[in-house]
C-alpha cells in the first residue's frame, strides 16, 4: 500500500529531527525514532534536552539512542543530530546534522559493514581460540598478521591477547574515501587500527567507539584492516568498517547471508561416520571418482585438502589412502579415492569411515 509506505518514509525522515512543538527558550525538543539492534527494532521516545546559553550547542546521540549535548563539538563515535546556536535566553538557529542516509524505520540499508563476519560468529575451521601463526586463519575471514596473534571468543566477546588481527576486504572501491572503524565494549586498553598504512586508535569505551581514517587514494584494490592491542590484552565485539565519519550501530545480517559471504573464501564440508558425502562411481578397478558442486562460486580456484578416511558404498569398500581433491573450477571439485579392488563402472557414494571426513577449500586473500 503506497499510503503505508509514504507514512513509514515520513516517520523515518522525522527520526531524531527537531520537534518544534517541544522546543522553546533554551530547551531543544527532538523526535524519537527506531534503533535497529541485533535483528530487532527498538523504539526511542520523543524527548527534550537543555541547552547552554550564548554558545553553539552540539546535539548528538549514541547508537542506542541516548541523546546528549555539549558546546565544544560533536563527539567522535556519536551520531550528530543538530547544531543549535543559542542566545541569552532563546535559540537563534538550528542546523540539521543527521547523517544523510536515513533508513526506513531504522533498519540497516544493507551491507554498510565492509567486513565479513565482524562478530566472529562463523567458524568453519572450528578454531578453539589461542595462538595463530602469521597468515593463519581462525574465525572465518580473520587471520593473524605479522608475528602472529592470540585471540579467543566467549559469548560473542573477543579476547585479543596480543598481536595483529587482520581482515583483507576484497576490492571495496574505498580509495580516497573516509571510513570509520569501530568496535563495541572495548575494555582493557585501547586498540590500534591500521588501514592500508593509515593508523589511528580506538579508546576504551563501554559503548560503540571508533576511529575515522582516510583510505589512501592509491589503495585501488584490496584493502587490509589490522587491529592490534595497544598494550596488553583487550576485549571487544562486533567490528565494523563503514563509510563516513560516524560509528553507527553494528549491522546485523542474517546468519545465512553472512555464512554465504564467508563461503566465497573458504568452504569446509564435513561428513560424519556412515553418512553420504558425495555421489561417485568406480572410474577404474582401483579408483573411485566423484564430483561435488559447491554452494557458491568461490573467489578463485580454491586449494583443496582432505582429512579422514572414506568408504565407498555399496560394499562398503575402504579407501587405501586419503582422498585427493582436484579443482575443476571455482564451483566444481572432483574427489578421487583409491581402493584395493572394485568393479569398474559401479555407481555409489562416498561416506566417512571414522568420526568425520572433512574437505577444506581455501580461496582466501
Amino acid at each position: 500500500d503506497l499510503n503505508i509506505l509514504d507514512a513509514a518514509a515520513g516517520l523515518a525522515l522525522q527520526a531524531f529531527s527537531n520537534n518544534p512543538a517541544t522546543t522553546s527558550g533554551l530547551t531543544y525538543g527532538y523526535f524519537g525514532g527506531q534503533i535497529y539492534s541485533n535483528g530487532a527494532n527498538i523504539p526511542i521516545a520523543n524527548g527534550t534536552i537543555a541547552l547552554t546559553a550564548s554558545v553553539t550547542n552540539y546535539v548528538q546521540r549514541t547508537a542506542a539512542g541516548v541523546v546528549s549535548v555539549n558546546s565544544t563539538g560533536f563527539t567522535a563515535g556519536l551520531i550528530p543530530m543538530a547544531q543549535v546556536v543559542a542566545g541569552g535566553g532563546s535559540i537563534t538557529s538550528i542546523t540539521d546534522k543527521r547523517p544523510a542516509t536515513i533508513d526506513l524505520y531504522g533498519a540497516p540499508p544493507g551491507f554498510k559493514n565492509y567486513l565479513i563476519n565482524g562478530d566472529f560468529a562463523i567458524n568453519q575451521r572450528v578454531f578453539a581460540g589461542g595462538a595463530l601463526a602469521a597468515g593463519v586463519y581462525g574465525f572465518d575471514r580473520w587471520k593473524a598478521g605479522t608475528g602472529g596473534c592470540n585471540i579467543s571468543l566467549s559469548a560473542g566477546v573477543l579476547t585479543h591477547t596480543s598481536g595483529p588481527l587482520v581482515q583483507v576486504i576484497e576490492a571495496p572501491n574505498l580509495a580516497g574515501k573516509t571510513i570509520t572503524v569501530s568496535v563495541e565494549g572495548l575494555s582493557g586498553g585501547s586498540l590500534n587500527v591500521n588501514v592500508e598504512g593509515v593508523t589511528g586508535v580506538i579508546a576504551a569505551s563501554a559503548v560503540r567507539a571508533g576511529v575515522t581514517l582516510a583510505v589512501p587514494s592509491t589503495s585501488t584494490g584490496n584493502v587490509t584492516v589490522t587491529l592490534t592491542p595497544a598494550s596488553g590484552s583487550v576485549t571487544y565485539k562486533r567490528v565494523q568498517v563503514e563509510l563516513g565519519s560516524v560509528a553507527t550501530a553494528f549491522e546485523w545480517r542474517p546468519t545465512g547471508i553472512e555464512y554465504g559471504l564467508c563461503l566465497r573464501y573458504f568452504i569446509a564440508i564435513t561428513s560424519t561416520s556412515g553418512n553420504a558425502f558425495v555421489m561417485g562411481a568406480a572410474y577404474t578397478s582401483t579408483l573411485i571418482l566423484g564430483f561435488l558442486y559447491l554452494p557458491v562460486e568461490m573467489r578463485a580456484f580454491p586449494a583443496g585438502s582432505a582429512t579422514g578416511t572414506l568408504l565407498f558404498v555399496p560394499g562398503p569398500i575402504a579407501a587405501t589412502g586419503t582422498a585427493t581433491i582436484f579443482v575443476s573450477s571455482a564451483q566444481i571439485i572432483a574427489i578421487s579415492m583409491p581402493v584395493s579392488s572394485v568393479t569398474a563402472g559401479t555407481a555409489g557414494y562416498m561416506s566417512s569411515s571414522g568420526p568425520s571426513q572433512t574437505i577444506s577449500l581455501d580461496a582466501e586473500l
